[in-house]
């Protein structure tokens, strides 16, 4: 993994703790901004809200479809 693709990696945990600890569900929010762009599915309890945009939507996807590179999808 690219170090660039770590650091987006390692900033989406963070994140996801964030928003864990403010009370929310992080799975349906970072998902639901990954999948139509929309801040406005991220909490913006603890700044994540500008946090998220420290990266562009596809770095975020990227640095995820790398985490799966060399899985097989079959089993």
């Amino acid at each position: 993994m690219e170090e660039k693709e770590q650091i987006i990696i390692n900033h989406l945990n963070m994140l996801y703790n964030t928003i864990k600890e403010s009370g929310y569900d992080p799975k349906s929010q970072i998902i639901g901004f990954l999948t139509t762009g929309d801040l406005g599915y991220i909490s913006n309890a603890e700044n994540c809200r500008n946090l998220i945009q420290d990266y562009e939507r596809e770095d975020y996807l990227e640095a995820l479809l790398h985490l799966t590179k060399g899985v097989d999808f079959n089993k």
